[in-house]
């Protein structure tokens, strides 16, 4: 029974990934990992790796953290659908968080069941941890 309840979570949109308003941007994207991850990709830029390219005046975007909030974001500045290429100056600053929670909230709104799996190496202390979540 436990098993069922984990499948079926991973199905539905969370807090976080639930794309509220903005989930008709998801409708005509083609639910392939490579189309998502492009997706994702042109939306987000990330603020380290692409740095200095995004302006300070976006950086607080990395706070955002819930897709509904990263598409307000995004649509503000780029009225247009997801896959339309956007300036790396124009994209939402994010990280490789916020490149995944997009594409868990595109696969699910197609009902592709996904989820994030984070793996943290501590070379410090020689564990290695797992931590599923969203």
């Amino acid at each position: 029974m436990a098993i069922e309840a984990a499948v079926v979570d991973h199905a539905r949109q969370t807090k976080y990934s639930d794309p509220g308003e903005w989930s008709a941007l998801f409708d005509d994207m083609d639910p392939t990992v490579e189309a998502v991850s492009a997706m994702a990709g042109n939306v987000v830029a990330h603020y380290r790796a692409q740095a200095p390219e995004p302006p300070e005046s976006s950086q607080g975007d990395i706070s955002l953290r819930w897709v509904a909030a990263i598409l307000d974001t995004d649509q503000r500045r780029n009225p247009q659908p997801l896959t339309v290429e956007r300036a790396v100056s124009n994209r939402v600053q994010g990280c490789c968080r916020d490149h995944t929670l997009l594409a868990v909230s595109a696969l699910r709104h197609h009902g592709i069941l996904s989820c994030r799996l984070t793996i943290h190496d501590h070379v410090s202390s020689g564990v290695i941890r797992a931590r599923r979540a969203w």
